[in-house]
């Protein structure tokens, strides 16, 4: 019993290992990176603002280089499909 629940937990972090997931199609892509355009838009928003009152939010800048290295490799991603 415990070697299946080992199992299952291995083919779950197997399926959701970006480097062993299946390539993504066109649109997929596209979606991704258009979500993530969104994303760094809000979190530039939210730097703006919390600067403007003053405030200094480490995460924001965190989440913001993280959101553009996933942009790139996902562009990156893109353009090897052509």
């Amino acid at each position: 019993m415990d070697l299946v629940v080992s199992d299952q937990t291995a083919a779950t972090t197997a399926q959701t290992d970006p480097s062993t997931a299946r390539p993504e199609d066109e649109s997929t892509l596209l979606d991704r990176i258009d979500k993530l355009h969104r994303l760094i838009q809000q979190v530039k928003e939210r730097q703006e603002k919390a600067n403007s009152e003053g405030q200094v939010d480490n995460t924001l800048s965190k989440s913001l280089k993280l959101y553009q290295q996933r942009l790139e490799h996902y562009e990156t991603r893109l353009t090897a499909l052509d």
